[in-house]
């Protein structure tokens, strides 16, 4: 139904420095470079803006020609922080450094590369004219059977799958004696083509198909087993094809919706139509003769009351079903087993019955014999299929075919039908792969040349991934960047060559773009605008005696001193500009330091002439001394401690929205939990009260754009 597009956005205020990723030069990125990404963190679910939730499943925005997207930004409310000063208690007063600095916050944004459409083009080698004999003995275990089925993987699914996932055996129990295999996929294509393979012979084969089966309800809601079909008969994610040469193709698919969900959910996708798989099946095999389509499904011909958990009439599967001659079963079934008990029936039947030839026979050449006796009007023949239509063949039976056949030309180039991208053409000869060395590519023809003609008959495939789209190779950050602490990751690995930093385009630039499909990740530090507020507690009454001059020059400083923090103008803030705090000590005479900010109490440690204190005190922001017994001549004290900066309760949600805000779903979680107690205004959102330092706040948007 809905086609998510994620990405991650995740902010944290950086208390303290980071490591120094890869130096990052200049670089001009071309034409490839992304759009700032869309970001998103977390699920939907829409309140209002006094942060009350909404039931507004009636009118759900939900528009087939529009992606959702879903935004997200988190928040830390803020983390312990370390901090210290030296004392001499022989002074009335205390001096503390302090550095000004800006604001970093840290980024991470993730970006998944083009993935470039597969293609594989086909070609049948030809031969030479001549009479031909083939002889085949009726053998069930040299039919060749591969199954593919197709799982719904949505999340009403969970019912259905167990149902299935136990009835390998009814499945197999007329073909058991065949040289079967079983490959299963579902119905959402970011789920891979080919999830299992199953032979014949191998262990536990019923675990396995159990496993296969249960595939999990988190599959896209928009169900297209058609594609899914197509794309698990090719097999192009896997390295080499599945599906044999001269075997019996079935494809079951079971769901409790039609192709696209309702019939209508790819727009303008090829894959829209049943059409999409029988021409596939056309091109591969002889349709409705030994390719054919089952469905467990909700089938046209019954109503709601006869299937009472289905969601769409399966009218696309119905058709592809009945015009490839298989059968079908209810998906609202308690039990699949007769259903699958007649598919097996019906494949065995069709294994029995047909006969695949070397070649297609010249018309009315054609003379067949069962163990030497001569065949009359018993058989119909489609292609190189032969298919007795009474009277087949029984088991250990010798049966010859004695025909001739055209000339077809035996050639050594074969043409691709798309451009291929560099580096991604594979060439495979009756599905095995042919190295380099066998042929060329002749860019100026498109098509391969290979040194040797492969052999008469021969399938020769042609698999290669499309070169357009370009891969991206420039990816766009926001905010403005610190370059230098900008990391990158390809598919979870760190890249530490061949990626740079395009300052005029604000982009991350890779020499060669990242293979399809691949995931970036760039991490990187925003900066922020100057910090001119310092939390710093002084006794009220000793503020007018509060001095602060530049550590260097020695020259005064203006500042102002409100709600307990020390507040520069903009005309005298210089990033890194070291300035000397001078305040008097209210403990000054009785042992006592008063620390800038309010410590935790278990993290002060004091230290005079190499004797660390065992018995000092802390109240509020002042440290008491006078027990831990330093020598009187001791001088300076060096006090550490940590401390957490005030809380939070007002957050600003910053990543560019393209569409009203009043259209927006918005969801708010604090520390992984859902929440309600705020307002929102516009993209302010204001607690009711505070939350403590180092709670993590999300605001998550989802919309239809």
């Amino acid at each position: 139904m809905k086609t998510v597009v994620t990405l991650l956005y995740a902010l944290a205020l950086l208390l303290q420095g980071c490591g120094q990723p890869p130096a990052f030069v200049e670089r001009d990125p071309g034409s490839n470079a992304l759009p700032k990404p869309v970001l998103p963190d977390g699920p939907g679910g829409r309140i209002d803006d006094h942060g009350n939730p909404v039931d507004d499943d009636d009118n759900d925005p939900f528009d087939p020609n529009k992606e959702l997207y879903q935004l997200g930004q988190s928040f830390v409310a803020g983390s312990a922080v370390s901090d210290g000063l030296s004392v001499d208690l022989n002074d009335p007063f205390i001096e503390k450094d302090l550095t000004m600095s800006r604001a970093y916050f840290n980024r991470s944004l993730s970006y998944t590369q083009v993935n470039r459409p597969t293609i594989t083009d086909n070609h049948n080698q030809g031969h030479p004219a001549s009479p031909v004999t083939d002889t085949i003995t009726q053998n069930e275990s040299d039919h060749l059977l591969d199954i593919l089925v197709v799982v719904d993987n949505s999340g009403s699914m969970a019912q259905e799958q167990a149902n299935l996932a136990t009835k390998l055996a009814p499945l197999l129990q007329e073909v058991a004696d065949t040289n079967w295999r079983i490959a299963v996929n579902t119905t959402d294509p970011a789920k891979g083509c080919v999830n299992h393979i199953i032979n014949k012979g191998d262990a536990n084969i019923a675990a396995k198909f159990q496993t296969a089966v249960n595939a999990g309800i988190n599959g896209s809601g928009n169900e297209v087993g058609v594609l899914q079909a197509v794309n698990g008969l090719k097999g192009e994610c896997l390295s080499s094809p599945w599906v044999r040469n001269d075997s019996n193709v079935a494809v079951l698919i079971v769901s409790d919706e039609d192709n696209c969900s309702n019939g209508n959910g790819c727009g303008t996708q090829p894959h829209k139509s049943a059409s999409f798989l029988s021409d596939y099946l056309s091109s591969i095999r002889v349709l409705g003769t030994n390719a054919r389509v089952y469905g467990i499904v909700w089938h046209p011909s019954q109503t709601q009351a006869q299937c009472s958990t289905g969601a769409f009439k399966a009218n696309q599967y119905a058709s592809l079903i009945a015009g490839t001659n298989g059968t079908w079963g209810s998906i609202c079934d308690a039990d699949y087993t007769n259903t699958l008990a007649a598919i097996s029936t019906d494949i065995s039947i069709s294994l029995n019955t047909q006969f695949t030839l070397s070649h297609n026979p010249v018309p009315g050449s054609l003379v067949v014999r069962v163990n030497g006796a001569l065949q009359s009007g018993n058989y119909n023949v489609t292609q190189n299929i032969v298919t007795f239509t009474s009277n087949p063949p029984p088991e250990g039976a010798t049966v010859t075919f004695d025909y001739n056949h055209d000339s077809a030309p035996i050639v050594a180039s074969f043409d691709l039908s798309k451009n291929p991208a560099a580096g991604t053409l594979k060439v495979f000869v009756n599905g095995s792969l042919v190295g380099p060395a066998a042929y060329n590519y002749d860019a100026a023809n498109n098509e391969v040349d290979f040194v040797s003609p492969p052999a008469h008959n021969a399938l020769v495939s042609l698999q290669y991934r499309e070169n357009s789209p370009a891969l991206i190779s420039s990816f766009a950050l926001s905010g403005s960047v610190n370059v230098s602490s900008i990391g990158v990751k390809v598919n979870g690995s760190s890249v530490s060559s061949g990626v740079s930093f395009h300052t005029p385009s604000n982009s991350v630039v890779f020499a060669t773009a990242p293979a399809d499909n691949a995931s970036i990740v760039v991490t990187y530090q925003e900066i922020g605008s100057a910090i001119l507020s310092y939390a710093f507690a002084v006794d009220a009454n000793l503020v007018d005696d509060m001095e602060i001059e530049d550590a260097i020059s020695g020259s005064p400083i203006p500042f102002a001193y409100m709600g307990g923090n020390i507040i520069f103008g903009a005309g005298v803030w210089v990033e890194g500009r070291q300035v000397v705090i001078r305040y008097p000590n209210a403990g000054f005479g009785q042992m006592s330091v008063s620390l800038p900010h309010t410590p935790i109490s278990a993290s002060v440690s004091a230290e005079a002439g190499g004797m660390l204190c065992a018995n000092l005190t802390v109240t509020g922001n002042v440290v008491n001394l006078s027990g831990c017994n330093f020598p009187v001549n001791a001088g300076q004290v060096d006090i550490e401690y940590l401390y957490l900066p005030a809380g939070s309760s007002t957050f600003t949600f910053t990543p560019a929205i393209p569409v009203s805000l009043d259209d927006v779903l918005w969801d708010v979680t604090v520390n992984g939990s859902a929440f309600y107690n705020y307002t929102r205004t516009g993209r302010v959102f204001t607690f009711n009260s505070a939350v403590p330092s180092g709670t993590v706040v999300k605001v998550n948007a989802s919309y239809y754009n």
